[in-house]
């Protein structure tokens, strides 16, 4: 009888700690998606979803949240005029007033299909480094 006590207290204890443990890890995913979410202009819940997507093929939520602050940059660059950005729109088949008045969850959208649509596995991965970044390739 006391082993099967002693073993019902150390189980609950255990169950105890991986709760706490869930508990915490719940609370810390959801401050990086808040604070992501202040940084980037994305709902919470909609990159909640990303996280997932993102994370069904391998990538992490530091990959998404640096390609989404890369985006930003590259959208930002494409607004000046830059050489760069405007040739990796025409790589997409995009012009910059595609992207205008899209808030950045549509823009991801848009310009992450357009980036699927490239056809050769080497000029996808190039446009999705020139519009997210290293992210973009993960």
């Amino acid at each position: 009888m006391q082993a099967a006590q002693k073993q019902a207290t150390v189980f609950a204890a255990a169950a105890g700690a991986a709760a706490a443990a869930a508990v915490v890890r719940f609370a810390q995913v959801g401050d990086q998606l808040q604070k992501t979410s202040i940084r980037t202009g994305i709902a919470v819940e909609s990159l909640s979803r990303l996280d997932y997507v993102a994370g069904q093929s391998g990538a992490s939520f530091q990959a998404l949240a640096t390609g989404l602050r890369v985006m930003a940059k590259f959208n930002d660059d494409l607004r000046r005029g830059s050489l760069l950005a405007v040739d990796a729109m025409e790589q997409l088949g995009l012009q910059s007033s595609d992207l205008a008045g899209l808030n950045p969850e549509q823009m991801f959208a848009k310009l992450a299909d357009a980036i699927s649509g490239i056809e050769d596995p080497l000029e996808r991965a190039a446009a999705a480094q020139k519009v997210f970044g290293r992210g973009g390739t993960e």
